[in-house]
């Protein structure tokens, strides 16, 4: 028997206009299953719904399911998320995490980890004190995304002939897999990338489940974002677009107000 009516969590993606006033809603749901639902009239002022379904919301929807698209019947909010929308800095990152989620979910496919693993990296984003700790969060985010979606990377054997390593050069291959030794690099030399010991340890702490560091040295964190947004951008098959307005926004004082051009580059 077809169940039309249920009720999910969710977290809000993206919420973008259609019509007179409706919304079509891009959600990941508890199941970790992506959601798109019409929110029928919620731009318009007597909407009981529509504040309920800004970006980065924790909600309890209530959906009538019909043949094309699901319907929102009722939405609550759970958590707002309001430290980070209020600080630009965390914002920016925010999205970027949310870009990811929406890349590396499916329809239908439910992944439940994903669901944790996005709301624990939200919410340790938003308690963040300083801008290292803050792309700490995105990176540590980053490669479990690709461990809970089936795309992690080899961090202590060679993938080719898994002996294990440990030593102070590594050779990363994105598209084979992760680290390779040098023996077995004959052949995939153009596209290797030369990562630190120290970048290969943060990466296997992370795999750990470590989150707290002492201070690190801005090379080291720079070093680790390249890795981690060239990889997450290979599997993910296309351009992320909120990589440039981070970068962006980390060169600027983000205390100022942005400008109509700025608004328009992201």
């Amino acid at each position: 028997m077809l169940i039309r009516h249920h009720r999910t969590e969710a977290l809000i993606l993206k919420a973008s206009p259609y019509g007179e006033g409706h919304t079509i809603v891009t959600a990941l749901t508890s199941r970790g299953a992506q959601l798109k639902a019409m929110a029928y009239g919620s731009r318009k002022l007597t909407s009981r719904i529509g504040g309920h379904l800004t970006p980065l919301t924790r909600v309890e929807l209530a959906l009538y399911k019909s043949r094309d698209m699901a319907t929102i019947k009722q939405a609550q909010n759970l958590e707002s998320f309001a430290e980070l929308k209020n600080n630009l800095s965390l914002m920016t990152k925010a999205i970027f995490i949310m870009e990811l989620i929406e890349g590396f979910s499916n329809t239908g496919v439910g992944n439940p980890p994903l669901f944790d693993l996005s709301l624990i990296s939200l919410r340790q984003l938003q308690s963040s004190n300083d801008k290292n700790l803050e792309d700490l969060t995105v990176s540590c985010f980053q490669l479990n995304l690709l461990k809970v979606t089936g795309f992690m990377p080899e961090l202590y054997a060679c993938v080719e002939c898994r002996t294990i390593l440990n030593n102070d050069n590594y050779n990363f291959i994105i598209d084979i897999g992760g680290l390779c030794c040098a023996n077995c690099l004959n052949g995939h030399s153009e596209r290797a990338i030369n990562v630190s010991s120290e970048c290969v340890d943060i990466l296997r702490q992370f795999d750990r489940g470590v989150t707290l560091f002492s201070e690190l040295p801005l090379g080291s964190i720079r070093e680790l974002r390249s890795v981690l947004d060239r990889s997450t951008g290979f599997w993910l098959d296309r351009e992320i677009r909120s990589v440039r307005f981070m970068e962006r926004m980390n060169q600027c004082d983000v205390h100022e107000p942005m400008s109509a051009v700025d608004m328009e580059s992201v």
